[in-house]
């Protein structure tokens, strides 16, 4: 790995190509941070309002996430993963995937059983291209909707940007952003709420924001 170079950037498609067993076990530190988090108090408040949503069955709640550790799951809740779970593997050739937890992380990189190739996470890595489905799924999850709320994401990345640009012609929805700092999809919302997500969202119930 090149001096100074940030080692987020072996989550890359470079980076797999040209350090392939650093770049693994850069994963496969991420991947244990991961597996020891837990839901937080924001995470916990999202999956009462969807619960509480479906229980009364009048709006329906769907959470699109760019994040990769699962935690809205953990929590109880419905997601669409946009970024994928670094809790599995994935073969690019023929797509297979398997749980990190049946890899054997200390025999690096894996390979593939089938294709013979090396297995990369099953995450949107920096230089790769979004899965075109998964994209599509969560923009037809926001179809009709009332209220898009955008947490804690920086838009700096064209999906996250891109996105909630679609859902602004579509649906011409209330847009509310809750982040500790403002970002690039500040200018676009009509309110805009400061502060960190774990402090705000348990404020609200589902009643207040439909």
């Amino acid at each position: 790995m090149p001096i100074g170079q940030s080692p987020i950037h072996l989550l890359s498609t470079k980076g797999f190509e040209m350090f392939p067993k650093l770049a693994w076990q850069y994963s496969c530190h991420v991947y244990h941070m991961v597996k020891q988090a837990t839901p937080n108090l924001a995470h916990r408040a999202l999956v009462a309002w969807q619960k509480e949503a479906i229980r009364r069955r009048v709006v329906r709640l769907n959470m699109l996430t760019t994040n990769y550790d699962g935690l809205i799951e953990q929590a109880g809740g419905q997601s669409e993963e946009l970024h994928g779970n670094i809790k599995n593997a994935i073969c690019p050739k023929c797509k297979k995937k398997e749980p990190m937890s049946e890899i054997n992380l200390e025999c690096l990189p894996p390979i593939c059983k089938t294709c013979e190739i090396i297995l990369l996470p099953d995450i949107v890595l920096l230089g790769s291209l979004i899965n075109q489905n998964s994209y599509n799924m969560c923009l037809d999850a926001t179809r009709g909707c009332s209220v898009y709320i955008a947490i804690g994401t920086s838009g700096v990345n064209s999906h996250s940007f891109g996105f909630m640009k679609k859902v602004k012609l579509r649906s011409n929805c209330t847009l509310i952003e809750i982040n500790s700092r403002p970002s690039h999809l500040t200018k676009d919302m009509h309110y805009v709420l400061r502060g960190s997500a774990e402090e705000i969202l348990p404020q609200f119930n589902y009643r207040e924001i439909t």
